[in-house]
């Protein structure tokens, strides 16, 4: 059984100051969304569908980023065809624009990008402080009931919505991440170079909110920024210069 099933055991019940919260409301901002190219269709006639699972790490919902470079990324960043290229960035040497036709035309191929637009949107913001202290007691408090269980931030976040009443104050959730942090690499004895790329990923979890689903037109520049990022990303993390 899974924690959240047994969340009525936990003590933490529906959070009654919730509406003295700040809302950063986000009024008709594009979106975009990576997904299977057989999904594509269907999301533009038919809407999106809730996400679920453990491996959607800020709970249950639809899952955007406010540039479609990162949606690209997100999709086509653990395909084995681009490791020789991403090597080539590596090395500082650009991708021909015949090399980034082929690299798109593959990623039009099995992946597209939906862009949309949020409306109206309410949205508990983890880079908020007093957000992120809410979300900790609420961590808090569940962990200590749950001394046989594993917690991960995706069960807490999904027994605040689905719980205790977040989803009467809040259409989602948003935070922002970094592609890549500093390491040390003790071996070489040195500090891999730090590269800050913020993005900042949305978990929308009222469908309702969401208008004008379309395909994003992707051309090769899009490619080309999304495979800089990755290579940024592996040049610091295996400590090369």
């Amino acid at each position: 059984m899974r924690f959240i099933d047994k969340y009525e055991n936990t003590g933490v019940t529906e959070y009654d100051n919730i509406d003295s919260f700040s809302v950063n409301t986000i009024e008709y901002i594009p979106m975009f969304h990576g997904t299977y190219r057989e999904s594509v269709d269907a999301i533009i006639s038919a809407g999106f569908q809730l996400s679920e699972g453990s491996k959607q790490h800020l709970g249950k919902g639809i899952y955007f980023f406010d540039s479609e470079n990162f949606a690209i990324w997100w999709k086509f960043k653990s395909e084995k065809s681009i490791d020789a290229p991403i090597e080539k960035l590596i090395n500082g040497i650009n991708l021909t624009q015949e090399q980034l036709y082929v690299l798109l035309d593959e990623f039009l191929y099995k992946f597209g990008v939906i862009r949309t637009t949020l409306h109206d949107v309410k949205i508990l913001d983890l880079d908020n402080v007093r957000h992120k202290e809410l979300f900790n007691k609420i961590y808090e408090k569940c962990y200590e009931k749950s001394s046989k269980d594993r917690i991960f931030e995706t069960t807490i976040y999904d027994i605040m919505f689905e719980k205790m009443g977040f989803n009467k104050r809040f259409d989602g959730l948003a935070l922002t991440e970094n592609l890549f942090k500093r390491r040390d690499i003790p071996y070489l004895n040195r500090i891999a170079p730090q590269s800050i790329i913020p993005y900042r990923v949305y978990c929308i979890k009222n469908v309702n909110k969401i208008d004008n689903c379309c395909e994003c037109l992707i051309n090769t520049e899009h490619i080309d920024n999304c495979l800089r990022y990755i290579a940024l990303r592996k040049k610091a993390y295996d400590g090369r210069r």
